[in-house]
């Protein structure tokens, strides 16, 4: 019997992550909408919303549903080596390893 709970397990969480990639892959940023978002490789979810006035009038910009987490920037990083210590912010990850200093 828990053999087959285990099997069951596995499979359920197999599906689930097939569910959740083929939407992640389906909805380009350029596609999405609020009730279709876009959804990154770590899972965050970003939705469309349009600029109103200035030279950007009428392009949109994504912005995620969520807060971005100490873990998710380092995880963007690792993946593509992005350098978040310059530029417009400058990021640095308090001793606590989960904050900003």
């Amino acid at each position: 019997m828990e053999l087959g709970i285990g099997i069951a397990l596995i499979v359920f969480a197999a599906i689930t992550t097939w569910l959740s990639t083929r939407e992640r892959n389906t909805v380009t940023p350029e596609m999405a909408t609020k009730e279709r978002p876009f959804i990154n490789s770590l899972g965050m979810k970003f939705v469309p919303v349009p600029v109103n006035g200035g030279p950007t009038d009428g392009k949109r910009v994504l912005f995620c549903i969520c807060q971005t987490r100490v873990k998710d920037l380092s995880a963007f990083v690792d993946a593509t080596g992005h350098d978040a210590t310059t530029g417009m912010f400058s990021l640095e990850v308090a001793k606590d390893g989960k904050s900003f200093a």
